[in-house]
This record gives structure tokens, C-alpha cells and sequence, in this order.
């Protein structure tokens, strides 16, 4: 919708759908407040509803800007801005703010609460205790006062009261122009007009955001150590603070089934505490300790394909296969994102009010999942990968990151130019349609606030770089268009041609859609992970 498009493409640049509009609010009430004889006029606003957020906002960062703010009983979901039931989540908003803490920011407004019920709310009573002062201080006195109709002409009253009350007018305030609309523009032209001003000025600040990243990592004039540690500072910026991580992994395994060439065993560790990781681990029978491979599945999708447990093809019982091939195996489970984009959505909006990302629970997952790896026998500690696809792709661009140990990397079916997949509606051949995620029903997560004034996939997979890093991509896979990928992994290999590795990083492109191919790939395993056995 309108609203959520607006907002997303404000929050990956720092910004919000709020802060657009507490920006119109204050250019309004500049407007309104004055007339040609700079005489100020009072102005209220009425932020039940969908100016509540902006409103309180704009109140706060300038606290002069209305007399006087009408709120009833909804004000009380500023205490718990992530169930909103829209789009509209404020990074980090619970770490600074509740409903008390932004109406005191607001200190030169009067606050009147239109509540039906005789009970006052607690957010009313909590405002008349902490809000209205100590007369002993001979401070200014702010009014917080209840209204019990809901009629309009019981709130147009009380509200009218109030200002001629608090403010009284010498003279008659300026007539305004009585202009004939006929013939105007329809209130759906204005608002369309309205509303592609906003994406234009979007679109405008996005530019500016690839240009300012370009020139953060722009090569010359940095060093190898240099450019790692920007990357370093830019991805805990878009990824927010760590989680905490269990101190006892807890590890537990159980025999789940023998096969000729490998033993597959049911695992549980604990990642981040109560937050348990599971998962599958197949060990091949002979040819150990060996290389370890965890292998990630996307969304909708589970490690029983991968281990081989359940037919899915475009998982093509990856971790099965690579087992075979000689590796030890790791196929876990997705730490969040069941139950659809709505799931998905009601999580990620609470994440996004403590100002971090879901992916650090994936994350936190992540180093578990290493650590038990490096305390098995079978398993060469040096040598573990991580490869995924589709979802589990974007696992493998962002969550290795933020983990030195891994030997390689392997994304399929996800590798892209991150801002034209977050805010392009180009259609790029072969594709018939756009495939970038304003266009699609993807989840909230993909719109990671400030992300594009901070970096992009070449820039999260070369944070380790030189550690060898691969993508496979099928040139008809619709989450991937191939102009976009070949762009993005140009600045990959420039930068590890710059670090002199320019044979660490491969990409291959096959002749498929969206699914694990892995021919390519298993050879680029094979070369960089060593003491690795078979073809």
C-alpha cells in the first residue's frame, strides 16, 4: 500500500514514513500560525489516528509547534509501537521513547484526552501526574485535561475552548482566500501528485545513499585493513547490538539414521538463552576427520530436504550429496520466519523497535552451530563452510560477517544489487515482470533500516575477504536477474583482484531457475577446502 511504500523506502535511508509527515506538519503549521502581521495563532492538532505517530513526533522535536494535542485511548500504542498493525516500525523507537517520554518532549503543549469511558486511561493519568508540574516552581503550567464526548461538535468545543482560553486574540484572525476550486485538479489528482513528489524526493536520496557508499569504499586511497573495518562498523550499524549467547551449548545429538556412505543424527544446541538451534548433522563413514559444510535452507523450506529426509528438487538433497562426496554436514533449521510474511513481520517489527535486526538471532545461531562443529572428532576445525540458498542465500551474504572462522561461502539464489532489489521496478531480460521486492510480497525484514546508506552485498561478503567466496546463479531465477548479479559481483572481484586473490571469488551462472546446482561449486569446495575427498 501507499503508506508502506512510503515508509520503506524512508526507513533503508534512516528515515520513516513518520518523519515525512511530522515534516508536512510543521511546514503546515509555519503556515498556520502566522499571519501577514506576524501575529502568532494558536494551533491544535487532532492526532487520533494516523497522526498520532508523525504528530507526537513533530511535537517533540519542536516543542513550540502546537498548543495544543488531542489524544484519546490509541496514544497508549506509542508504549508498544511494534503491534501496530501497520508498517511503520521505528528503528530502536523502544530503546529512547514510550507514550510519556514523547508527550513530556512535547512541553509546550496542552494535552486533551477525548476518553467516553469514566475511568480515565493510564496514559491520561500518568501524563496529569508527571506532566503538569509543580506550581511552587513558578514554571509554565501544562493543561491536561479529559473530554467525555466523541461527537465532533463536543471535541470542535472542547478544543475551542481551550485555545480561546489559554490564548485570546485581540483582534480577529485573517481571512483566508476564498478562491473558486472549480474547474482544479480532483482530490485524487492532488493526491497522486502528493504522493509521487514524496517518491521522486525518495528516489532522489537513495541516489545520493549508492553514491555516498561507492565513496566509502571506494578502493584507492584504503587499505585492505581499512576497507574490512568500514565494512565491519557499516554491518553492525544495519544489523543493530549482539545478541546474548548461551555460555552452555548444551549440546545434545540422537541417532535419527544409517546409510551406506554417511550416519545421520537429530542435533539440539542452545544459541542465544532459551532460543534453542536444531538441525541435522550427517558424518560420513570413513575418509575422517573431514571438512564440515552447513547447508541452509530458505524459506518454506526445511533440513529434511537438504539431509535428504524429504524430496524438495530445488534443494537436490544438497547436504546428502555433499556427505557422500566425503563432507561432515550440518543442515539447521531456520531460526524464525515460519508462518508466512505475517509471522515474519510481527517479529520483525518488534526487532526493529530495539533497533536490531532478526538476523542476529541467525547469527547467534551460526556461531553455535561452528562451535559444536569445531568440538567434533570428525570434523577438520579449520575447515568449515557455509552454503545456502534463496532465504538461507541471504543467510550466507549476511551472517558470515559477523563469523572469522568460516573457510568459504557459497551463495545461490540470492546475490543481487542490493538497492535495485530493494527499491527498482526495472524489468530485466529475461524476466517479463519486476521481480524487486516493492513489486512482490516479500517481508519486512528484507527493508533493513539505513541499509543503503551503509553497504551492499559486495561489501558483505568481501568483510573477510580474501577467504574464498562463490555464487551460483540461474539465469532463470526471477529472485536474481542476472544484469544485477554480474554488476554486484564485478565489485567483488575487483576487490579481491585488489587484495591479490582474484581467484578466490567465482561466480557461475547455469541454465535453470531458482534452485541448488552446485556443479561449479563443488569443485570450488573441493579446491578450497583442504583435505576434502571426492570428485
Amino acid at each position: 500500500t501507499d503508506d508502506e511504500m512510503l515508509h520503506l523506502m524512508a526507513f533503508m535511508i534512516g528515515g520513516s514514513r513518520a518523519g515525512l509527515e511530522a515534516g508536512e506538519l510543521r511546514t503546515v503549521v509555519r503556515h498556520l500560525a502566522n499571519d501577514p502581521a506576524g501575529r502568532p495563532l494558536p494551533v491544535a492538532l487532532d492526532g487520533r489516528g494516523g497522526l498520532l505517530l508523525p504528530g507526537v513526533i513533530a511535537a517533540a522535536l519542536q516543542p513550540d509547534l502546537f498548543d495544543l494535542l488531542v489524544l484519546d485511548t490509541g496514544v497508549a500504542a506509542l508504549d508498544h509501537q511494534e503491534e501496530d498493525v501497520r508498517v511503520n516500525t521505528l528503528w530502536g523507537f523502544h530503546r529512547d521513547f514510550d507514550a510519556l517520554t514523547l508527550l513530556a518532549m512535547a512541553e509546550q503543549s496542552d494535552l486533551l484526552f477525548v476518553e467516553p469511558a469514566p475511568t480515565p486511561s493510564s496514559t491520561f493519568g500518568r501524563a496529569v501526574t508527571w506532566l503538569t508540574g509543580d506550581p511552587r516552581t513558578g514554571e509554565r503550567q501544562r493543561v491536561v485535561t479529559r473530554s467525555g464526548s466523541t461527537a465532533p461538535d463536543g471535541v470542535a468545543a472542547a478544543v475551542s475552548s481551550h485555545l480561546t482560553t489559554a490564548h485570546r486574540q485581540a483582534e480577529a484572525p485573517p481571512a483566508l482566500s476564498s478562491e473558486n476550486r472549480s474547474g482544479s485538479a480532483s482530490d485524487d489528482d492532488r493526491y497522486r501528485q502528493a504522493l509521487l513528489s514524496k517518491l521522486t524526493f525518495l528516489e532522489r536520496k537513495q541516489a545520493e545513499a549508492r553514491w555516498r557508499r561507492e565513496q566509502r569504499y571506494a578502493l584507492p586511497g584504503l587499505t585492505p585493513d581499512t576497507y574490512r573495518q568500514r565494512v565491519a562498523e557499516s554491518v553492525r550499524r544495519v544489523m543493530g547490538p549482539e545478541l546474548p549467547e548461551a555460555r552452555d551449548r548444551r549440546a545434545r545429538t540422537r541417532l535419527a539414521l544409517e546409510r551406506p556412505a554417511h550416519v545421520v543424527y537429530e542435533v539440539l544446541l542452545e544459541s542465544v538463552p532459551g532460543v534453542e538451534t536444531a538441525g541435522y548433522l550427517l558424518v560420513p563413514r570413513d575418509r575422517l576427520p573431514a571438512p564440515a559444510i552447513i547447508c541452509q535452507h530458505g524459506l518454506s523450506g526445511r533440513p529434511d530436504y537438504l539431509a535428504g529426509l524429504e524430496e524438495q528438487w530445488i534443494y537436490d538433497r544438497l547436504a546428502e550429496r555433499l556427505s557422500d562426496k566425503g563432507y561432515v554436514t550440518f543442515a539447521p533449521f531456520m531460526n524464525w520466519g515460519w508462518g508466512g510474511t505475517a509471522g515474519r513481520d510481527a517479529l520483525v517489527k518488534h526487532a526493529y523497535a530495539l533497533g536490531v535486526t532478526p538476523n542476529r538471532f541467525e547469527v547467534a545461531q551460526l556461531h553455535a552451530i561452528v562451535d559444536f562443529l569445531q568440538s567434533r572428532p570428525e570434523v577438520l576445525a579449520e575447515q568449515i563452510a557455509f552454503y545456502g540458498l534463496s532465504y538461507g542465500g541471504h543467510a550466507s551474504v549476511w551472517l558470515p560477517a559477523c563469523e572469522p572462522r568460516l573457510a568459504a561461502v557459497v551463495t545461490a539464489g540470492h546475490f543481487n544489487d542490493w538497492q535495485n532489489k530493494l527499491t527498482s521496478t526495472e524489468i530485466t531480460p529475461p524476466l517479463v515482470r519486476p521481480t524487486s521486492y516493492p513489486t512482490v510480497d516479500e517481508g519486512y525484514d528484507m527493508f533493513t533500516f539505513n541499509v543503503l546508506n551503509e553497504l551492499g552485498h559486495a561489501e558483505f561478503v568481501t568483510r573477510f575477504a580474501p577467504r574464498p567466496y562463490m555464487v551460483e546463479n540461474g539465469l532463470r531465477d526471477t529472485v536474481t536477474p542476472t544484469t544485477w548479479v554480474d554488476r554486484e559481483f564485478a565489485r567483488v572481484q575487483a576487490a579481491f583482484a585488489w587484495m591479490g586473490a582474484a581467484d578466490a571469488a567465482e561466480l557461475e551462472h547455469f541454465d535453470g531457475p531458482h534452485r541448488i546446482w552446485a556443479e561449479g561449486t563443488f569443485r570450488f569446495l573441493r579446491r578450497h577446502l583442504h583435505g576434502a575427498a571426492g570428485g
